[in-house]
């Protein structure tokens, strides 16, 4: 059994990811480990349930020109 988490193309999981949306405030902004820490919170509660084959989709680039995406 597998589950596959979808977290890209603008799904709710990629929203935190890249600093060109999350304009957050919270311990979910700012660096990069801090932005992936929604992802790892839903990972690690997954995990305390389901021990099967776990994949998560991710977009890796935001496709803008902005000094923001650096």
């Amino acid at each position: 059994m597998r589950i596959q988490l979808h977290g890209a193309h603008g799904y709710l999981i990629n929203q935190f990811l890249p600093p060109l949306t999350n304009e957050r405030t919270d311990a979910y902004a700012g660096s990069l480990e801090n932005r992936y820490l929604f992802a790892k919170e839903i990972i690690e509660q997954i995990r305390g349930s389901f021990k099967g084959s776990l994949w998560i989709r991710l977009s890796l680039t935001a496709y803008a020109d902005s000094e923001k995406t650096k």
